[in-house]
Parts: structure tokens; C-alpha cells; sequence
């Protein structure tokens, strides 16, 4: 599972607990084009499924990991992934 590849390399702690994370569900769309391999649908052809979003914590030192555990472990050619820096104020 993606989600325990990236809590093994550190990601989801937030002070005392750990394997933190938000998971919502939704509809995903996309086509394969030009020298895609999808692991799902196919070349030229627009693709809907439902989908989860998965949210969580990482601090800087991990963050590079967590992203190369996440890519490794995820089923798809290109994985799709934001991430956004938190400060404290």
C-alpha cells in the first residue's frame, strides 16, 4: 500500500502519533497520449475513475524520501502529488 510506503520513510508524524493522514474519494480523469503506458485505460482514450486523495505531514528532512517511496509504490507511470510547506506563526 502507498500509503505505508511513505509512513515507513517518515511521513504522517505529528508529535505523538504517528501514520496520520487524510484520505477522501473522488472522480479522476485523464487521457494517455503520445508514449504513455497506463496502467489503466488506454492510449488516446479519455479514462474516469474514482480515485482516493490522500493528504499527510512530512518534515523537510524526510520529505525527498517520502516522495521517492511514494513513487516507487504507486501503480501508475506518473503519480500526481502537491506539496505545500506549512510554517508555524
Amino acid at each position: 500500500m502507498v500509503k505505508n510506503t511513505m509512513f515507513d520513510e517518515g511521513a504522517g508524524k505529528f508529535n505523538n502519533y504517528e501514520n496520520c493522514a487524510c484520505q477522501t474519494t473522488g472522480k479522476w480523469q485523464f487521457k494517455p497520449i503520445g508514449d504513455a503506458k497506463p496502467a489503466i485505460g488506454y492510449l488516446d482514450e479519455l479514462e474516469a475513475i474514482e480515485e482516493y486523495k490522500v493528504e499527510m505531514m512530512c518534515v523537510d528532512d524526510n520529505l525527498q524520501m517520502v516522495i521517492e517511496a511514494m513513487k516507487f509504490a504507486h501503480p501508475y507511470e506518473e503519480v500526481a502529488y502537491t506539496v505545500i510547506k506549512m510554517e508555524n506563526l
